[in-house]
């Protein structure tokens, strides 16, 4: 996850997130479970806050929105590397068809990232907009979009 992030960081992609190593208090501002790409537990996120959401708290719960998309940053930019930029296989490992419909969701993150044959890490942040899109409603999608572009997280 360090090296992932250390190198979007360089490319300007990403801003570190607040200081939440010792900051025990959640920031509900926007929501409270903070993942607005609904990161599964698993991996040890830096932000994370304790417990989970959804069947058997399958989704992680971040300390902060800015943490919850620094991960969701992490998580795609890993799978674009992996897919070689193949957006569509990169939802399909990311959303499964088994729980989503994933011509629906390309289009939709198609519509902030572009139509391309590979994309790379300068889409991500369009990319990673669209699957806000997808993942969440639109109000709420609203809120952690406009966060990202005052703050480019």
């Amino acid at each position: 996850e360090e090296e992932a992030f250390k190198a979007l960081q360089e490319a300007g992609k990403l801003q570190p997130p607040r200081d939440v190593e010792n900051d025990e208090k959640v920031d509900y501002s926007i929501s409270k479970f903070n993942n607005p790409g609904n990161i599964e537990q698993g991996i040890d996120w830096k932000g994370l806050a304790k417990g989970g959401y959804g069947p058997n708290e399958r989704f992680a719960k971040f300390k902060t929105p800015e943490s919850g998309i620094r991960a969701m940053k992490i998580d795609i930019n890993t799978k674009l590397n992996r897919f070689n930029g193949d957006l569509r296989k990169v939802i399909e490992q990311y959303a499964p068809s088994s729980e989503n419909d994933v011509d629906k969701y390309l289009q939709v993150v198609q519509k902030t990232a572009g139509i391309k044959d590979k994309y790379t890490e300068k889409d991500l942040d369009n990319i990673v907009k669209g699957f806000i899109r997808m993942e969440n409603k639109k109000e709420l999608a609203d809120k952690y979009i406009k966060l990202i572009e005052n703050k480019g997280n």
